[in-house]
Parts: C-alpha cells; structure tokens; sequence
C-alpha cells in the first residue's frame, strides 16, 4: 500500500527575542539571563502590551509590547552588580524582595513585593509605597482583582493555604482579610458585610495558594478559586463556598 505524504507549509518564523538588558559578567558566569522574569507576576497592558515583573540584575518591571518586538525597563532598584551597578529607575528604593504579582490599572501599576504594594506609573515609571498588609494577616501575592463596584484592590494567592486581602483603591489602606475569622468588624463599611471566614469547601483541606482566583463577570459578589481537587464557588457576602466543579 502506497502512502502519500502531506505536503507541510514552512514553519512559522520566530520572532526575534526583545532584550531589556545586556549581559552582565555576573550573568556570563552564573548563567543568568540579563532579566529574569519573575514567574508569577505580569499583567495586561492597556495597549496590549504585558508588564512583567523581574529579578535578576535588579528587581522591578518591565514592559513588552503588544507585538513582543521591544522590551523597556519601566521601574528598577537594587542593582546586583557591585562592579557596575544598573541605575535605580522610579526614584524610590525598598528594600523587598522578588515582585510576585501586579496589575495595570489606570495608569499605574500595583505591584506586590513582601506584603507591600507599590504603586508604578505606567510612563514615568516614579514608584511610591501604596498598601500594606498591617493588621490583616498580610497581601494577597499573585492574583490581583478590581472591583469596581465597590472601588476596591483585592489580593489573594501566596503560600498560605487561602490569602486574600481587600484594599480601598484610592490609598491603598488595607480594608480586611477576606477569609480571617472571628472578626466583628465589618470588611468594608457598606460595601462588603461582616467577614464570615472560610466556612465550607476551603476550610475542609481545600488549598488555593498560588492557584487562580477570578471574580464572577456579571456578579461582583461572586469569586471562584482552583484549588487541588477542582473549582471552588465563593459568595462574599455569607462567605458561603462550596465544590463547583471536579
């Protein structure tokens, strides 16, 4: 029996890899590339682009535009290269660790490094210090939510088993933990009620941590959560959460 081969289009060229940086010496003998993207942290730009946060030659973010063709640092601190340090692009310096998760909002980016969160100008890349975790157990550290209705920043994912924190979006200043339980005070005085804990699905063994968290699109009081065993519904407003789907 005779067979005949399908003719195969050429493969797709590659486009050529952007570069934010040159290699360093510390780079040439670690095996570093130049910029490391951080691997939980990058957001969609308003153009199309994609923020990246990284940690290698510094810490920072930087951007990739829309078609992957350039690549700019937008905000930097911390140089590693004591022989020839990289400038601080942003102004100001913390002195934190790796970006590991961000969002583009508006013109700025919040970003969270060790249970703070920085806001970045999307042009000028200044940075100040935005929110912080004082007071409720700390930030949510990968997935970063906006809701609008209620004009508020919330944070989940990290390594704690279930993490989220709730954040007013014009200070930053911290509202409440999501899931911290026992607490009388209300999560947010007339936009979330009294904060009712993890009670059902996540508090049987369920772990969410560095697993994805999205809000209904049509249902602002609606969150759901991957966890190991499947997809968790979650209502705020009774913390009720239950199994969705295997």
């Amino acid at each position: 029996m005779n067979f005949k081969l399908r003719n195969r289009s050429a493969a797709p060229r590659r486009a050529a890899t952007p570069s934010c940086g040159k290699n360093e010496v510390g780079d040439r003998v670690w095996g570093f590339d130049p910029v490391q993207p951080a691997r939980h942290a990058f957001g969609l730009a308003a153009d199309g682009g994609l923020f990246v946060g990284f940690n290698n030659d510094g810490t920072g973010v930087m951007k990739i535009s829309a078609d992957g063709q350039t690549c700019e640092i937008l905000s930097r601190w911390a140089s590693r290269n004591l022989a020839e340090p990289l400038p601080d692009i942003g102004g100001f310096t913390p002195q934190y660790g790796t970006i590991t998760g961000l969002l583009h909002h508006r013109g700025r980016v919040i970003a969270q490094t060790h249970d703070v969160l920085l806001v970045i100008d999307d042009q000028t890349g200044d940075r100040t210090v935005w929110g912080s975790g004082d007071g409720i157990g700390g930030v949510g550290e990968a997935n970063f939510i906006v809701d609008e209705a209620r004009n508020v920043l919330v944070a989940c994912g990290g390594e704690a088993p279930r993490k989220c924190s709730v954040h007013h979006l014009q200070d930053g200043v911290p509202a409440q933990g999501l899931f911290q339980v026992g607490q009388a005070q209300p999560l947010l005085p007339g936009l979330y009620p009294q904060t009712q804990g993890s009670r059902g699905a996540l508090e049987n063994g369920a772990v969410n941590a560095w697993g994805a968290v999205v809000m209904h699109p049509d249902d602002p009081n609606v969150l759901f959560f991957t966890v190991i065993s499947g997809f968790i519904k979650y209502e705020i407003d009774t913390g009720n959460n239950f199994l969705f789907s295997l």
